[in-house]
């Protein structure tokens, strides 16, 4: 989907033959080289963080730029049960914290050269309709015999955390613009 979409607008704007997309794992090595590479809400759901932000770096040109935008939580949120909620409901292998971040950057040669929080703009819902949606998802999560409507409705479930983690501010929304050194 976002595939096509990216496609579609570059036509729409008449960049198609000065851009290319990709639809491809991120946790295997990228043999092209690219001006930026850009990531929304995806780093999460690597299979290993590192190794894919080694990857990404390594797939780009000198002066290159990474553009990412995550949930990324804080060092604090080590041992969160949302945090775990989270993990587990979105299958995922790791939830990077902000120092997994700046390790990964600085190890694969990527400075920092825009950081802004986007945070105060996510709006979450009152805690007793977090409560009251999470018992509704939990009854059919639990009725559900086929994974695939399952892993939808654990999708929710992860989100709910994931909503609980920003009321609690153990997980900022950044834009980290990180820029190839070499």
């Amino acid at each position: 989907m976002q595939w096509r979409l990216a496609c579609r607008e570059a036509r729409r704007r008449g960049l198609a033959s000065q851009c290319r997309f990709h639809l491809r794992s991120y946790d295997n090595p990228i043999e092209e080289r690219y001006d930026a590479v850009v990531s929304i809400e995806s780093l999460v759901h690597s299979q290993s963080f590192p190794d894919t932000l080694r990857n990404l770096a390594q797939a780009l040109k000198p002066e290159g730029k990474l553009v990412m935008v995550e949930d990324i939580p804080l060092d604090a949120a080590a041992g969160d049960r949302d945090l775990e909620l989270m993990r587990q409901y979105w299958g995922l292998a790791t939830v990077p914290a902000a120092s997994s971040y700046s390790a990964a950057l600085a190890a694969n040669g990527l400075r920092v050269v825009h950081d802004v929080d986007y945070s105060d703009g996510f709006r979450t819902m009152a805690p007793g309709r977090i409560a009251q949606l999470e018992q509704r998802y939990l009854k059919i999560h639990a009725m559900l015999p086929l994974a695939g409507p399952r892993f939808v409705v654990s999708a929710f479930l992860g989100g709910l955390a994931l909503e609980r983690l920003y009321q609690k501010k153990l997980v900022r929304y950044r834009l980290l613009v990180a820029q190839r050194e070499n």
